[in-house]
């Protein structure tokens, strides 16, 4: 959310948009701050964030980042989902490298497969939304679900 300030320091500076499904950030960030809460906190109690407060702070967050994109020169920018990084990170990763006019080795790509080969086991939080919190999510996100054509 500094990307001005950035930009002022490192004027030649690359940016790099990864972006997600809110019905995946708005949960796994409220298991966040519960584990942060629970690992921190010495007395007293701990209020949940509701799917309200962060669905709010996602959609700021975004629109900030967004509204800042646009001030960066094309070709030190590049978005991507990260469904598609997930489900093919070499490729999402050439595409980035690409977008930034920076060369992308085959030593760094046995690197990543490498790398990732080692992730195998790695299993993800699954966390299940109700229809209501969906409801709230679609409801303040609106224009992320627009702008990045989520599905509903």
């Amino acid at each position: 959310m500094r990307i001005d300030l950035l930009m002022e320091i490192f004027p030649n500076a690359k940016f790099i948009h990864i972006h997600r499904h809110p019905y995946k950030v708005v949960p796994s960030t409220i298991h966040m701050w519960n584990t942060v809460a629970r690992q921190n906190r010495l007395k007293g109690t701990w209020k949940e964030p509701s799917v309200e407060e962060v669905s709010k702070g996602l959609n700021h967050m975004i629109n900030e980042i967004r509204n800042s994109f646009e001030t960066i020169p094309v070709r030190n920018r590049t978005e991507i989902y990260f469904e598609s990084f997930e489900t093919n990170p070499v490729e999402s990763l050439k595409k980035i490298y690409a977008d930034l006019d920076l060369v992308f080795k085959e030593e760094f790509e046995g690197k990543i497969r490498n790398y990732l080969s080692g992730l195998s086991n790695y299993k993800k939080n699954l966390f299940t939304l109700n229809e209501d919190d969906k409801n709230k999510i679609r409801e303040i996100c609106s224009g992320q679900f627009d702008h990045y054509q989520y599905p509903h």
